[in-house]
């Protein structure tokens, strides 16, 4: 088991993420929240099953929470023509959503190579994932607001864009 990210709404109340080998011996990303200084048990994040037919490896790379039982994590899995692809999961209310791919990341990844390689959320207010490609981005939900701005990065090329999601 490996924890690749970590985020703490506010004390006692985390969540985190990462991979481990799965008993295929796959690597599986996962997700585990405190609450109320209590750590629960860890899960395979809901979805992936769906995302990683053929699949050989998958990881949460970052998440961050907002508040208490309300975050975002993203990271990559690689299909099934050995492409790596940009995944997306919320927290709401304290359940776990399916992970879905980057909306409108096919088109854009023609190398095959993207990921989510960071992800902030401000309290109440914008998440900032930033990966490989993304313009991407302009789906992502941001379910711990009724309306929140979400700014994607990429170093290659270096490119920036700004959308308003609901």
């Amino acid at each position: 088991m490996q924890f690749s990210s970590v985020s703490c709404a506010s004390a006692g109340n985390c969540s985190a993420g990462g991979s481990y080998l799965g008993s295929s011996s796959l690597s599986k990303p996962f997700v585990v929240n405190e609450v109320n200084g209590t750590w629960h048990t860890a899960i395979e994040v809901p979805g992936m099953a769906a995302l990683t037919t053929g699949s050989v490896f998958s990881e949460v790379v970052s998440l961050s929470c907002s508040s208490a039982g309300n975050c975002s994590a993203g990271g990559w899995y690689t299909d099934s023509s050995d492409h790596t692809q940009p995944f997306v999961v919320d927290e709401v209310n304290g359940t776990w959503h399916n992970a879905i791919k980057v909306p409108g990341i096919t088109t854009l990844n023609q190398d095959g190579d993207a990921a989510i390689n960071a992800m902030s959320c401000a309290p109440r207010a914008a998440a900032t994932p930033s990966g490989s490609t993304p313009t991407a981005l302009s789906t992502v939900s941001c379910s711990w607001s009724s309306e929140a701005d979400c700014v994607g990065v990429s170093p290659q090329p270096v490119t920036a864009s700004i959308m308003r999601v609901t």
